[in-house]
């Protein structure tokens, strides 16, 4: 075998796992969404607003977006946020390690009084300001 055909081969097997990780991570996206969106009563129409860079809101997505959190452990009981899940999941969002460190060092410091839900509201705020927050797939919530 030539090293191009290993090369290529290799190539063609990454390609398969990164695959069946992303098919696995959209589907548990999915399942987490509907739960989250049946015991918060979010608006889906909401939800899909902030993959249009629409306006996060803690009224409206507050709890929806902890719920999400609570399901990817990446808020503890308190609001914390758990930097090393939060550095797990960027990477469905963000290939780029600078961006994530960039996003765990800057957006996951909970301010003084901030309840869990708003936690969970300023992460998503800010991590749109580094890394693009893309729809996982059309009707995925």
């Amino acid at each position: 075998m030539n090293s191009l055909t290993v090369l290529l081969l290799c190539a063609g097997v990454i390609a398969a796992v990164n695959g069946a990780v992303l098919n696995q991570d959209l589907a548990q996206y999915k399942q987490f969404s509907q739960e989250c969106v049946s015991s918060t009563n979010t608006d889906p129409k909401e939800i899909a607003k902030v993959y249009q860079d629409g306006p996060i809101k803690n009224e409206v997505l507050g709890a929806y977006l902890l719920c999400m959190n609570n399901k990817y452990n990446i808020h503890n009981a308190n609001g914390d946020v758990d930097q090393e899940n939060l550095r797990k999941i960027l990477h469905v969002f963000s290939p780029s390690e600078d961006k994530t460190d960039i996003v765990v060092a800057n957006c996951s410091v909970k301010k003084e009084g901030a309840t869990p839900q708003e936690v969970a509201v300023e992460l998503a705020k800010c991590t749109r300001k580094y890394v693009p927050i893309k729809a996982p797939k059309a009707n995925a919530v």
